[in-house]
């Protein structure tokens, strides 16, 4: 009965089409004979009104029923970007206008289930004195749509004011940051150049002209530091103990001019010594420079090499050393 029902009212459909587009035709040609077609004719008149309210409503249901899909569909999307990520200042506000508008869904689709559940004819008679005002119902829906429509603009404008105020405050803090690295920037700089210019005045000080150059270069004689490198290195923990000897203290906390005379038999670390005491003397053994700003100058005598045996080239390495800590000599 159902698929017989639908050609039914298509049928009836192109029928109420039909007359309502000939209807002014029809309507001069009754005229003509007010007793056998004007009264008839009448009567269809009248009654076409009621019959076209069926299928008017019955399209207005269908039409309602799409719109509410494509737009629960919509506010599911709102749903989600504005009302359960971020809480937003109009959040509330939206909330409520969007539970109108599904409460307004809710009804038109329970009248619509309730509708199309009933028999042919209780839907048509209904649908003739539009019981359901579905034009209503949809108008509404429509309205409140167009009223809150504005809700998520006003929160995407808020979101963009917050968002651009913190992309200020940001940049605000970068600036500031870059700011302050350029001024560390150019102090590095001016001291880096302050440093480079004292290096150009001491070297402009002590530089020596040609002839005094040649000089100094001469009094190298011999490889002084290999001759130092060439001893064994001391086993640590030993030759300590002469930083603490009475005469080595008296030697080295003396006023004037003294000398320390350090004898042994041979192979008994004299060397190895001298070496811990010219390194302690420079800082070098791991501690501060015991002679801070003194000259210490050294030669060690070996009989490997005639280089090594030669006062003259003790004396010369000795000067060459002097003249090297101390250009002004």
């Amino acid at each position: 009965m159902g698929e017989h029902s639908t050609e039914i009212r298509q049928q009836i459909d192109r029928i109420i089409k039909i007359v309502t587009v000939a209807k002014d035709f029809v309507s001069s040609v009754a005229s003509m004979d007010p007793i056998h077609a004007g009264l008839p004719w009448a009567g269809i008149c009248v009654l076409l009104p009621l019959i076209a309210n069926d299928s008017k409503q019955r399209s207005s249901a269908m039409d309602g029923l799409e719109y509410i899909t494509k737009l629960i569909r919509r506010y599911t999307e709102i749903e989600r970007l504005y009302l359960r990520q971020q809480a937003f200042r109009l959040a509330d506000d939206l909330r409520v206008a969007v539970c109108k508008i599904y409460r307004l869904v809710l009804e038109f689709q329970a009248r619509a289930a309730c509708q199309f559940s009933r028999n042919t004819a209780h839907q048509a008679l209904r649908n003739i004195v539009t019981a359901d005002g579905w034009d209503g119902i949809l108008t509404s829906i429509k309205d409140h749509e167009t009223t809150y429509e504005i809700l998520p603009r006003l929160i995407d404008a808020e979101d963009s004011r917050l968002r651009t105020e913190a992309l200020e405050e940001l940049m605000k803090k970068q600036n500031q940051r870059v700011l302050e690295l350029m001024e560390i920037s150019r102090k590095q700089d001016e001291a880096s150049h302050q440093g480079l210019l004292s290096e150009l005045q001491r070297g402009a000080d002590f530089h020596l002209d040609e002839e005094p150059s040649r000089c100094h270069e001469f009094l190298r004689t011999s490889d002084y530091e290999l001759g130092k490198e060439k001893n064994p290195d001391r086993v640590p923990g030993t030759c300590e103990w002469v930083l603490q000897h009475q005469r080595y203290r008296t030697w080295l906390e003396a006023t004037g001019s003294a000398w320390l005379w350090v004898t042994a038999d041979p192979g008994c670390g004299k060397s190895v010594l001298s070496i811990f005491l010219v390194n302690s003397f420079k800082g070098s053994e791991g501690t501060p420079a015991m002679l801070e700003n003194r000259i210490v100058c050294h030669f060690f005598f070996k009989d490997d090499a005639d280089s090594n045996r030669s006062a003259t080239n003790g004396l010369a390495s000795v000067l060459h050393q002097l003249f090297s800590q101390d250009r002004e000599l």
